[in-house]
């Protein structure tokens, strides 16, 4: 009884541990800087991290400044000397709006 009690503790320890959301910002040494990310030239740039931390920032970013947006589809975009993402997101409203992250900073790093 005792094993299965101690179990179900660590087991909910572990769970509970690996639904937190982590800033990226504050863990990884992810900065934003930009604008809106309504358009290329107002993208939300993120510096810092690698290709995943990008990933998730972009991601978290989106959590915080969009509630209840789900990403619908996501492109790769080079400009000339910039990379970009372009995450469409369905608002809860039923609408549909892109978002594009420059994310040149960490573009290509593992």
């Amino acid at each position: 009884m005792k094993k299965t009690a101690a179990f179900i503790v660590s087991a909910a320890l572990f769970w509970s541990r690996s639904l937190l959301v982590i800033d990226p910002a504050g863990a990884a040494g992810i900065a934003y800087s930009g604008g809106n990310g309504e358009t290329m030239e107002t993208a939300i740039v993120i510096t810092g991290g690698d290709d995943s931390a990008t990933t998730t920032a972009e991601y978290a970013w989106l959590r915080q400044h969009v509630p209840g947006a789900k990403v619908s589809a996501q492109f790769l975009i080079h400009d000339r000397t910039r990379v970009f993402d372009r995450l469409d997101v369905n608002l809860p409203d039923g609408s549909r709006k892109p978002f594009f992250f420059d994310i040149t900073s960490g573009f290509g790093k593992i």
